[in-house]
């Protein structure tokens, strides 16, 4: 999949997971849906993405720490916001499901991306001044680590936000 080449990365990572199917193979089995899923989502298959990540997720959930556990949720509502059309009762779920999870054990940057994902959702519902506040925070919370993506996200959404709230020239300084 690193290579560009989605179709083969989806085809592999299905073949993969039907092979393992022993008790034994059961974390490389959840690996190989996951990452099944992430080669369906590169290859515009939401549907399919959807479900064969949701099933790895199912599977490792039980044997991963907190943190992994809460990025998974928040890895599943990233998801359901880039199925066509996007899904938004899920990532309200899965996100407070990430901030549970988490607790006290995340780092800035985990809530972070639990930021942008809200502002995502807030943008996709056509809530635009609830995304620019999401977005707007993580800026404030990230202004250390300008090349971080979760930054460059966070500029995107709060550029969206603004235009549609019609603030032209600070959407146009969000790519400045």
């Amino acid at each position: 999949m690193l290579r560009g080449d989605e179709a083969q990365a989806l085809e592999a990572a299905r073949l993969a997971s039907t092979c393992l199917g022993s008790p034994e193979a059961r974390e490389s089995r959840s690996q190989a849906l996951w990452h099944a899923g992430l080669a369906a989502q590169a290859a515009d298959e939401s549907g399919a993405a959807l479900v064969l990540a949701a099933e790895g997720a199912r599977i490792l959930y039980s044997r991963t720490d907190a943190l992994d556990r809460g990025r998974l949720h928040a890895a599943i509502a990233h998801m359901h916001t880039r199925v066509s059309p996007p899904d938004l009762d899920a990532p309200p779920a899965e996100l407070p499901a990430a901030r549970a999870v988490f607790g006290s054990d995340a780092g800035a940057p985990d809530l972070a991306a639990l930021a942008v994902e809200d502002a995502r959702v807030h943008c996709l519902r056509g809530d635009f001044a609830a995304a620019l506040a999401s977005s707007s925070a993580v800026l404030a919370a990230r202004a250390g680590h300008p090349h971080d993506q979760i930054v460059a996200h966070a500029h995107v959404l709060a550029a969206r936000a603004q235009a549609h709230l019609r603030d032209v020239d600070a959407s146009r300084s969000e790519f400045q």
